[in-house]
């Protein structure tokens, strides 16, 4: 029996700031909620990754954008399934 090699931890994506000016319904957010929103991002740059992800093998391309358009969609988690636990999903789709 092989053991397997533990897998990597999978970058943290970036974290970004919005006020209630760009998304009102933040107002009635709380903190710890999950929530869907849907943004239209205009590409600034691309470059051969610079955080030295998968070890220098078949590099992935690291892209910059600027957020220009953002809202909500949908509902939160716990509007959606009070008191329930929702299956875990890649937080890099969207999934409506």
């Amino acid at each position: 029996m092989t053991a397997e090699a533990p897998s990597k931890p999978k970058r943290e994506l970036p974290r970004v700031t919005f006020t209630a000016e760009d998304i009102p319904e933040i107002k009635n957010w709380s903190v710890g909620g999950k929530y869907q929103l849907e943004m239209e991002v205009e590409q600034v740059a691309a470059e051969k990754d610079r955080y030295g992800y998968d070890e220098g093998k078949n590099q992935p391309l690291t892209a910059t954008f600027k957020v220009t358009a953002v809202k909500a969609v949908g509902k939160s988690e716990k509007e959606n399934n009070p008191g329930t636990k929702k299956n875990r999903r890649n937080p890099n789709e969207l999934g409506y």
